[in-house]
């Protein structure tokens, strides 16, 4: 806390500094001008007392003590002590005049000739017109959620302030607390589902609230309008990445998480909110919240390993899918074929999912399963365009129209047969279109395909 003055007085040095020192909470305002508008090209304002006035005094009681030991002195120098006493006397009565306007001069505090404006901290704080020239308080802005104690000689908006004259401030403030909670996670999809945290304060609602804070997670958020391949640095757009405001009458406000279905490969990501500082209120508990946004991207790989029709059954070929030295790390794979137990219409065991992205082993988009979970035709990309790979895929899959795919008959006995006499139908991974599915069938005993695995 801060003395009040009402006066300046030369003890007051260490005061005045104090009431000039910026506070760390300092949110209000005072706007003082000049009480009289100096006339063009005239005008005064009082000069200052130079710095040396201020010596006077320590150098004034000096020659007095001197002055009085040469007195005391039984054979001294009387005339000389007189002297010294003499001048002491008098530089100690000049500097005491003079050094309330010296420390004036030094320690600022409204301090402009032609008006400013001061921060009011919260507490108590005095205000000492230091400019040289009648000044007049022309505005007043009480720190937010401050209430006025109501000081003696109180600072009040259009209060003159005549030269070396002094107000006083006094606020008590009640912060508001703000905390942060998850309202809900999102989803990427087809039709990506918002997530949302809402922001709440305690106290009065009477005005508006701006809150800070920081994003981050391991998704990236934008504000404004995406871009039409939407990369991977947009995963959500938001209004503002840093701050909010509680609008008036509110005591919480939600930050919407607009959830982008981008054709980036992250199955899963992150949002975190958390609350920063502010003069304006404190953080309670709950200064950060988290929230998910779960995305059904899976991969599609194609296998290194080439298999006649006999793959033991659809469960050898799941497994094969997840023993193959194409398998990325972390997941589990089943077979992208059509047979007795496994199929997509009507759907039985079947291995992809609507409205699901997939990419391949390198994270690049194919394409996303339609609402009755297959894909349409072109793809965004073939299954694979290595050469090292298998060209020739069994699928067992029939492509009956747009958009709609069955169980092909040609199966090798549900693939659990080598025979010569059975047939299985089969695509081609480097293309894009229907074939790729389907092309025509070839005899179980061949060795030449291999196998669309897909992330579960």
């Amino acid at each position: 806390m801060i003395k009040r003055m009402s006066t300046l007085g030369p003890g007051s040095t260490f005061l005045l500094l104090l009431a000039s020192t910026p506070s760390l909470a300092q949110t209000g305002s005072l706007t003082y001008r000049p009480a009289v508008e100096p006339a063009a090209g005239g005008g005064s304002t009082v000069q200052a007392v130079p710095i040396p006035s201020l010596l006077l005094l320590p150098l004034a009681i000096g020659l007095a003590v001197l002055g009085g030991r040469y007195l005391r002195r039984q054979h001294g120098k009387k005339l000389h002590g007189i002297l010294l006493l003499a001048i002491g006397t008098g530089l100690g009565a000049i500097s005491s005049m003079q050094v309330p306007t010296a420390i004036a001069a030094l320690m600022i505090a409204l301090s402009q000739p032609g008006g400013g404006t001061v921060d009011i901290p919260l507490g108590e704080a005095s205000y000492t017109n230091t400019a040289g020239v009648a000044l007049a308080i022309t505005d007043i802005t009480p720190p937010p959620a401050c209430t006025s104690n109501s000081p003696a000689n109180e600072c009040v908006t259009g209060m003159p302030l005549p030269e070396g004259a002094s107000c006083h401030t006094d606020y008590t403030c009640t912060l508001p607390e703000v905390t942060v909670i998850k309202q809900a996670d999102g989803v990427e999809s087809g039709s990506p589902t918002p997530g949302a945290f809402t922001l709440a304060r305690t106290g009065d609602t009477t005005n508006p609230l701006d809150v800070s804070f920081t994003l981050g997670g391991s998704a990236t958020g934008i504000t404004g309008t995406p871009t039409a391949d939407l990369t991977d640095a947009e995963d959500y757009a938001v209004d503002s990445l840093t701050a909010v405001t509680i609008p008036a009458g509110a005591s919480s406000v939600d930050v919407t998480i607009t959830v982008l279905d981008d054709q980036v490969y992250d199955p899963s990501e992150t949002v975190e909110l958390t609350l920063t500082a502010s003069a304006a209120y404190t953080i309670g508990a709950e200064s950060a919240a988290l929230m998910s946004i779960s995305s059904e991207d899976k991969r599609i790989f194609v296998t290194a390993g080439s298999f006649n029709g006999d793959l033991g059954g659809i469960a050898g070929a799941d497994q094969k899918c997840n023993e193959d030295a194409n398998k990325p790390s972390g997941g589990v794979y089943a077979a992208l074929l059509g047979g007795a137990d496994r199929g997509p219409d009507p759907a039985v065991d079947w291995v992809l999912s609507a409205g699901t992205s997939y990419f391949n082993a390198t994270e690049d988009f194919i394409a996303r399963a339609n609402t009755v979970a297959v894909f349409d035709f072109p793809l965004n990309l073939p299954f694979s365009t290595s050469s090292s790979l298998p060209i020739e895929i069994w699928t067992g899959i029939d492509i009956v129209s747009a958009g709609r795919w069955a169980v092909a008959p040609e199966t090798c006995s549900s693939w659990s047969s080598s025979d010569t006499a059975l047939e299985g139908a089969f695509g081609w991974s480097d293309l894009d279109d229907a074939f790729s599915i389907r092309v025509i069938e070839l005899s179980c005993n061949v060795f030449d395909p291999g196998l669309y695995c897909v992330e579960q």
